[in-house]
């Protein structure tokens, strides 16, 4: 290939730049400032539709198992007690300012050391040893705190009565400090009826 062959005339180009590729140039552009720009500051403003938790609502888990999600955060998945729907595999989802909490229960006969190894996911570090909770229902479970990518977060495990629960709270990085206080206590709050 010679210079002649890549060589553009003075005719089709605009500031020096080929005038047959800036349509494609302006739509990348555009695309870039729509994901990076735009739906960030859209997602901020719209209203959430998921309903906010109230206080001394506990979510039903199924089999009597229960937690007390903090008051004001977001139920993203998963039924009231008391609700007329019945739990759906014993999964829960809530959220509040860049913290999403999952938890799930199951049938499950280990103990609660074991159930955290399996909850344990690939793609995070663990951050420090693990450490015991307990709720205000005397269920003694355990806690390891986790950080990967941009985020951190913790995995907490209870065993008990032939049911497993798991707690995993991911959190934009900042802000499982932030919301350490009503982590603490949802994860007290584990109980079975």
């Amino acid at each position: 290939m010679t210079v002649a062959d890549t060589w553009v005339p003075v005719e089709r180009r605009w500031f020096g730049l080929d005038r047959r590729t800036l349509p494609a140039a302006v739509a990348v552009g555009a695309l870039i400032l729509l994901w990076a720009v735009v739906m960030p500051a859209v997602n901020r403003i719209a209203p959430a539709n998921y309903p906010q938790v109230k206080a001394g609502e506990r979510l039903d888990l199924g089999d009597g198992v229960t937690i007390t999600p903090p008051a004001g955060w977001r139920l993203v998945d998963g039924f009231v007690v008391g609700s007329t729907r019945t739990p759906a595999g014993g999964q829960a989802e809530i959220a509040q300012s860049g913290v999403v909490a999952s938890v799930q229960a199951a049938a499950f006969t280990g103990d609660a050391e074991t159930l955290l190894g399996q909850a344990e996911r690939e793609g995070f570090t663990v951050t420090g040893g693990r450490t015991t909770v307990t709720t205000t229902g005397g269920i003694t479970g355990v806690v390891e705190d986790y950080s990967r990518g941009s985020g951190e977060g913790l995995v907490a495990a209870y065993a008990f009565d032939g049911v497993g629960v798991t707690v995993v709270v991911d959190a934009a990085r900042g802000q499982l400090a932030v919301h350490s206080g009503d982590i603490d206590t949802m994860l007290r709050s584990v109980a079975r009826t």
